[in-house]
């Protein structure tokens, strides 16, 4: 039998179908705007985002090839509070920066549910020649330009040069980290056998010190070491290069004929994220306006005491965007896309 609709029945199911997208469309703009509106930074300080209001708000989602996503993003309300980027379009091609514009921090890669990397970085300090010193300490200090992102203790700081001691500190002077010290002879063969296989790092021409934790800023100390071995620093060692990185292949080379490291030789950073406007897990739940981890992703308290949390979906294949509407469920439909 030919079932047919009565034009009045199709006519209320098209109103109902029309008024439901509208209401989503609503709900999605009212995500980015309202949560915009919430804060000063203009990020999406309040509720949970979804990809579509996202999309639908025109956030950005790659800069010079490098994708990312939410809680990252580009301009307002396309972020949370302590994840904002700049695109670098002055540069060929362009660059995916931390915070703002006035960042120097290059991100690699940016994916929540998995870690992310940011390029090494590092700087040059000056030593006197013959011996002599041209300064007794030198301080260089390093903040993150994102409240939500940490340095992972996954990396090092390393130290090439000569005659020179090397302490880090985290969160005051009296918070050490590390120390290392790195001392040459005035016998260069002896210090290429010593670092034969391209990979040593242990003192002579180069040192390093190990993360114990993750960091949002840090201060390293450097002291030149009063030695009389006569090493003669004309050969263009008199610069000590400190950089921090996941991994280092140091060489001769870099101490003796160039004035950075061969970048070939060095790994990017990998970088740890938290939501921090609220100190911890419990207190994150308790209010459900700024509770950044969607209905199907956990939440975990940052390690050793930190003040924060983060989120992760439930699978151990790290897909998915806990951070999202249903990020969790896309990542899981993936996987079973992928494995049929």
């Amino acid at each position: 039998m030919k079932t047919v609709v009565a034009p009045s029945m199709l006519l209320l199911v098209l109103m109902m179908v029309f008024i439901s997208s509208a209401g989503g469309s609503s709900l999605a703009d009212d995500d980015v705007h309202g949560s915009s509106r919430a804060g000063g930074s203009g990020g999406l300080l309040r509720g949970i985002p979804s990809a579509s209001s996202l999309l639908a708000h025109g956030c950005p989602s790659s800069c010079g090839g490098v994708q990312f996503s939410y809680p990252f993003g580009i301009g307002r309300g396309c972020f949370r509070q302590g994840f904002e980027l700049t695109c670098d379009h002055t540069t060929h091609p362009h660059k995916l920066l931390l915070g703002n514009s006035t960042s120097s921090i290059q991100l690699t890669y940016a994916y929540p549910a998995t870690q992310s990397w940011i390029g090494s970085f590092g700087f040059n300090a000056t030593m006197g020649r013959g011996g002599v010193d041209t300064y007794n300490n030198v301080y260089w200090s390093w903040e993150t330009p994102d409240e939500g992102v940490f340095i992972s203790r996954d990396n090092a700081l390393y130290v090439v040069g000569c005659n020179v001691d090397a302490f880090m500190f985290g969160d005051n002077m009296t918070d050490l980290i590390g120390f290392c010290t790195s001392v040459c002879t005035d016998d260069r063969e002896a210090m290429e056998r010593v670092n034969f296989d391209g990979y040593s790092c242990t003192g002579y021409a180069c040192c390093s010190i190990g993360l114990l934790r993750d960091l949002p800023a840090f201060t390293l100390k450097l002291v030149h070491r009063n030695v009389t071995t006569g090493v003669n620093l004309d050969e263009g060692l008199s610069n000590v290069k400190v950089l921090l990185s996941n991994y280092y292949a140091f060489t001769i080379a870099d101490l003796y004929y160039t004035s950075w490291v061969n970048v070939s030789n060095v790994h990017d950073a990998p970088i740890e994220i938290a939501i921090t406007d609220q100190p911890n897990c419990e207190r994150a739940r308790a209010n459900k306006d700024t509770y950044a981890c969607n209905d199907e992703s956990s939440c975990s308290n940052l390690p050793s005491g930190g003040q924060g949390y983060n989120c992760a979906c439930p699978n151990s294949y790290g897909q998915g965007n806990p951070y999202i509407v249903d990020g969790c469920i896309q990542g899981i439909t993936f996987l079973l896309l992928y494995f049929y």
